[in-house]
């Protein structure tokens, strides 16, 4: 049997309370969800999970220069 690693590091995510991630939480649920390209722009802009949670998909899309698509996930 194999364990799918991603999923079980998402699993452990969504049981802590998001405004507790820190930005490694962050950075690994990106990874994980949405692209792995994207981890390192929320590592430098040090989105946390406070912060995370007060971005919108026009922040996303222009100062964090993502697709809309990909702000939209």
């Amino acid at each position: 049997d194999s364990v799918d690693l991603g999923s079980h590091v998402i699993t452990k995510l969504a049981e802590k309370d998001m405004q507790m991630w820190t930005m490694g939480d962050v950075a690994t649920f990106v990874s994980q969800t949405v692209a792995e390209r994207y981890k390192n722009t929320f590592v430098n802009h040090m989105i946390d999970g406070k912060a995370l949670l007060m971005v919108n998909a026009d922040q996303l899309c222009s100062a964090m220069k993502m697709p809309l698509g990909m702000a939209l996930i």
